[in-house]
């Protein structure tokens, strides 16, 4: 639940397949449901990137070129921004819905517009906007909280018996 809130597709679909995973362990679906579920995620992330291609008439392997674009995004991030927003991107998470004061850019807008780029959004990988903000040092201690609550959380669940949080 709280993945979501870090602003990335890439998440999203990481909390949908965990959600499969748990069913799957809970005896609710089968393993031909759960290989289903992952060619159709598969499928729909392929037909994307030749969309993309296709679209912007560029030559190319469509899953070679989306990790080559975007980890030479992060690349220029970490070269030239780490630790340089001071918790900017983050904050922007809730300022972009008027829930705090701050930018009224979301945090992708924000990583698209420092590298100048306008009319997009640019998705530095998990780690980007964590390097942009807090440098790569600051990798440490945000995923070592984060996985702290995650086995809080996980702890609770399993003294409930699979109780979701």
């Amino acid at each position: 639940m709280f993945i979501g809130l870090l602003g990335y597709s890439t998440q999203v679909i990481v909390l949908l397949l965990a959600t499969a995973f748990s069913i799957y362990y809970s005896n609710r679906i089968k393993t031909r449901d759960v290989l289903l579920l992952f060619l159709l995620i598969f499928l729909v992330l392929i037909s994307l990137s030749v969309f993309r291609l296709y679209v912007l008439g560029v030559e190319g392997n469509p899953i070679i070129s989306r990790i080559d674009l975007t980890m030479s995004i992060l690349d220029i991030l970490i070269q030239n921004y780490a630790g340089y927003f001071n918790g900017v991107i983050h904050t922007s998470i809730f300022s972009s819905w008027k829930l705090i004061p701050g930018p009224s850019s979301g945090p992708r807008t924000i990583i698209a517009n420092s590298i100048g780029v306008g009319g997009v959004t640019i998705t530095p990988t998990i780690f980007g906007a964590v390097v942009m903000d807090y440098g790569i040092l600051g990798l440490i201690p945000y995923f070592g909280t984060l996985g702290m609550v995650m086995g809080f959380c996980y702890g609770v669940a399993k003294s409930v018996k699979g109780v979701c949080l």
